[in-house]
């Protein structure tokens, strides 16, 4: 299973998935009182609220763990987990590190962490399909100007770089960037007064370690006993995303089935990308997948 980062577009599917699932929600609700707002607030002017990263990061993580306690409650469970950036906290919930009402209030302040970082850098995130040599040499360039890095490894091809504004959009301009929907300049150095901080908010909601097999997006690899934890989940705010990797190490376990848990596009193009023509993949992006989801691991 794996679950999507900040970058997925909620659309109208949380006020959907809020009405349809008791433990979305649940779950939405908690979301709503760790960020101290009015549950309303998530769906005010057509959810244009969520475009605030210290709301939608516990909404979209509370979304996501409520979705999957709606497959598990059918019997659809995961041999391994894995999420993009934000995406890892759900996964550690559902892993068993630490309970979902955790999950939840680690991602608001993670949020709102951010936002705050993001306040004294603004810049934002664009993808980009270009070799990596002359995508480098751009980098190198661009830093005259600001913070610019390379944000996410996604698949071979397809790279996600975030920064500053005036050093992203010299990037953006050579390679015609897309860009993605955030409000800063996520996984780079200019997130690094949020780190310490939410090292020790991570520290203290970690209960155990994984009993499902779960994938670091930082290294790539599956979690050993070793690892830090904290320091991975952490560490994610300036270091970039190895998605590409990721998915490498999921399909060398000869796990077939790839469900991406809520809705992200993205997710479901970087896993036909990288081994679209040898796995099934699904998606539950809405309340009616679900019944799609189960009837397809059951055949």
């Amino acid at each position: 299973m794996l679950f999507p980062g900040q970058g997925a577009a909620l659309g109208h599917s949380v006020r959907d998935w809020y009405d349809d699932s008791t433990s979305v929600h649940r779950l939405i609700n908690h979301a709503a009182a760790q960020t101290g707002v009015a549950v309303g607030e998530v769906f005010a002017r057509s959810g244009r609220a969520l475009t605030r990263t210290e709301l939608l990061q516990p909404v979209l993580v509370a979304l996501c763990l409520g979705i999957y306690d709606e497959l598990i409650d059918r019997g659809v469970t995961p041999v391994i987990v894995a999420g993009h950036s934000l995406g890892e906290i759900a996964a550690c919930a559902a892993a068993g590190c630490f309970s979902p009402d955790d999950a939840v209030a680690l991602a608001a302040t993670r949020g709102r962490l951010m936002e705050r970082e993001a306040r004294r850098y603004p810049g934002g995130m664009v993808a980009v399909r270009a070799d990596l040599a002359a995508l480098e040499a751009a980098l190198e360039d661009a830093r005259k100007v600001g913070i610019v890095e390379i944000a996410s490894y996604n698949t071979a091809e397809q790279i996600s770089v975030s920064g500053q504004w005036a050093a992203l959009r010299k990037v953006a301009g050579r390679f015609q960037g897309s860009p993605i929907g955030v409000a800063g300049p996520w996984h780079t150095a200019a997130l690094a007064g949020a780190v310490d901080e939410f090292r020790h908010a991570a520290k203290r909601v970690i209960a155990a370690a994984p009993v499902i097999p779960l994938v670091s997006n930082r290294s790539g690899r599956l979690i050993g006993p070793r690892d830090d934890l904290p320091d991975l989940l952490a560490g994610q705010l300036t270091n970039p995303v190895q998605w590409k990797r990721t998915m490498h190490t999921i399909r060398a376990n000869d796990v077939g089935t790839w469900v991406t848990v809520g809705p992200s596009r993205a997710l479901r193009g970087f896993a036909r990308e990288c081994d679209g023509n040898s796995v099934q993949i699904l998606s539950i992006a809405s309340p009616r997948d679900l019944a799609i989801c189960e009837a397809s691991l059951s055949r």
